[in-house]
């Protein structure tokens, strides 16, 4: 559906900035309903408009919850000088003059049934038609039965043509018939011998009948054992669960095929929009342009914004791309656009850009030079390991008493200053940078998510209804933020468009989510407190991310760290770790009697959960 705007005639204004869905379709005039009528652009429903005052205005459709611009249809005029539209001197009308109950829009009530009657006679007659044409189909077969053939004599199947008699001929055949002569074949079980039972003798060939006479006939206890031990070997094993379950079928719908680049450079009237938070303003961007934007949630944690970060806009004949790119410069970000994707993000600078930064770690390994190439070695194994020179990218680090030199880019920078504040604050010690406190912290992402994660959620959803709106039902209810990865759902050759189904009765959200996503081959991501991504399977996996656990129960039990790591890996994916050609990795600090481990967060949320039941002291 193309969403660009129209431009407007001689005698017609232009139409208000819009602020929230693209605008209706044309509408009609509706006499005696309304003043006119509209169409909403995402249910296709009519909506009458009965006050002046709603014009130029976003309403909310009825039906769909979707905006709807109010735009009077081509040549309508006022009826009255009392329903006049005062022209607006301001430009278009702020958000917060959106959607007052008095100006609601309404549905517009269905034509009167006038052949109401005439269809239900028609569809009797029809009926009744069908029913009468099935019984005169039936009425032959029920009088004139199919003529059965029977055989004169048995047929048989020589070895030449099939090595077993089929179906059919085992039944036209007698059971032990004296005249009949049984061939080789036909004296062959039918089913396998049980172990108590001796097999019966294989008939002999015209070729092997000396040799078979000749061979020494075997004890009855002998053949029976012989019996059991082929039956044993020949017997499939009995199915389990597990291997006989079928794969599960992954539902998907592919996105709607888009010109990123001519949507995005469609005409806009003008946008004013006043401290909007800036999910809300890409929500409405992307519903104006039509067009899926996806929000790089790592890098805004990384950048320090957030998503209820008031943004302003106030342009005049501009287009959805110079709206996204003013509201990405207010919050130091950017936007990507690709052949299949648009992103907001870090700026490319923040990503590529090398510069030097000297970090003072005294507090952590105080003058001896060995404790701080240890701190360097085990940065460089843990922070962004692809990254650096001896892996293969561009960081290098240098080692000095007390300090470290980082050459390295303003993404990595950061996540080296995270780690280092966050192993303070594992050794109980004061955090030196000067960000957020907030920012800082050993708690996994999924616990901090935990609160938001067991809140009990009922819905139904019983019918098959769009991923997107199953979403922003469980957003609003369990009061948190659900953003979906559009790129990485693209990448997979589907959308949050695609149709799935659930009931919920008083469930966690954790556990919605899990059997809503796992039909779907998608899988969420905790991020903050309040804050769930919907993204891949694989994606999610790609993303590793890196927590701090405490093990000292573990070490208390008489678990070394060597062991712990040990067992680790090879109890939690163990084809995923560096030793077996993995990209994660762990490594266990003393001072704190931590294990940091690097590693995707499904598999974090599985370690956590294995380290939550320690040994008990006597297993060593």
């Amino acid at each position: 559906m193309d969403h660009r705007n129209q431009e407007p005639s001689e005698n017609q204004q232009p139409p208000p900035a819009p602020t929230g869905r693209s605008k209706a379709s044309k509408g009609t005039a509706a006499g005696p309903q309304g003043l006119f009528s509209i169409t909403c652009t995402t249910c296709q429903a009519r909506l009458v408009v009965r006050s002046t005052s709603a014009i130029g205005t976003i309403l909310e459709c009825p039906r769909c919850a979707s905006m709807v611009q109010v735009t009077p249809p081509s040549g309508w005029t006022p009826q009255s000088p009392e329903s006049t539209v005062e022209p607006s001197s301001g430009g278009p009308p702020p958000l917060d003059h959106v959607a007052a109950a008095p100006v609601a829009l309404e549905l517009e009530p269905p034509a009167p049934a006038r052949w109401f009657w005439p269809s239900v006679w028609a569809a009797v007659l029809f009926v009744t038609f069908g029913v009468a044409y099935g019984l005169l189909q039936l009425a032959p077969a029920k009088t004139s039965p199919e003529p059965v053939a029977v055989p004169d004599k048995p047929s048989v199947v020589t070895p030449e043509k099939s090595t077993e008699p089929s179906q059919e001929i085992r039944k036209e055949k007698p059971k032990d018939s004296p005249t009949q002569e049984k061939t080789p074949e036909e004296t062959k079980p039918k089913s396998k011998p049980s172990a108590e039972v001796k097999p019966p003798a294989a008939a002999p060939t015209p070729t092997s009948k000396t040799s078979a006479e000749e061979k020494p006939r075997e004890s009855s206890k002998d053949a029976t054992l012989d019996a059991a031990k082929k039956n044993a070997s020949e017997t499939p094993p009995a199915a389990s669960p597990t291997t006989d379950k079928k794969p599960l079928e992954i539902k998907k719908k592919p996105p709607e095929p888009i010109d990123f680049a001519a949507r995005l450079n469609s005409p806009l009237a003008g946008v004013q929009w006043s401290r909007v938070p800036l999910r809300q303003a890409v929500d409405w961007l992307s519903s104006l342009a039509a067009i899926p934007i996806t929000m790089d949630l790592d890098a805004l944690q990384s950048l320090s914004v957030g998503l209820d970060d008031p943004v302003s806009v106030d342009l005049q004949s501009t287009t959805p791309e110079k709206v996204l790119e003013a509201i990405a410069a207010q919050r130091g970000l950017a936007v990507a656009v690709g052949s299949d994707r648009v992103t907001l993000g870090a700026p490319s600078e923040y990503r590529n850009a090398l510069r030097s930064v000297r970090y003072d770690v005294s507090d952590l390994t105080g003058n001896d030079q060995s404790v701080a190439a240890l701190l360097a070695e085990t940065i460089q194994r843990l922070v962004a390991p692809d990254a650096w020179k001896s892996a293969g990218g561009r960081g290098t680090l240098a080692v000095e008493p007390g300090s470290l030199t980082v050459h390295q880019t303003a993404e990595n920078h950061n996540d080296i200053l995270a780690f280092c504040e966050r192993l303070r604050l594992a050794r109980g010690k004061p955090l030196r940078s000067s960000s957020p406190h907030e920012r800082f912290t050993l708690t996994t992402r999924r616990d901090q998510t935990q609160t938001v994660l067991s809140r009990s959620i009922t819905g139904n959803f019983h019918e098959s209804t769009p991923l997107a709106k199953v979403l922003s039902y469980l957003a609003r209810v369990a009061q948190c933020d659900i953003l979906v990865d559009h790129a990485a759902l693209a990448a997979a050759d589907t959308s949050d468009g695609v149709p799935c189904s659930i009931v919920i009765a008083k469930q966690p959200l954790a556990a919605a989510l899990d059997e809503l996503l796992t039909p779907l081959g998608l899988v969420y991501r905790a991020l903050d407190s309040k804050t769930l991504q919907i993204t891949t399977r694989e994606a999610a996996e790609q993303q590793l991310e890196l927590e701090f656990y405490p093990i000292a129960a573990w070490l208390d039990a008489g678990a070394t760290a060597a062991d712990i790591l040990h067992r680790l890996k090879t109890s939690v994916a163990a084809a995923t770790w560096t030793d077996e050609g993995g990209s994660a990795d762990a490594w266990f600090d003393p001072a704190s009697k931590c294990l940091i481990v690097l590693q995707s967060q499904p598999l974090q949320a599985e370690i956590e959960r294995w380290l939550k039941s320690p040994p008990k002291k006597a297993e060593k």
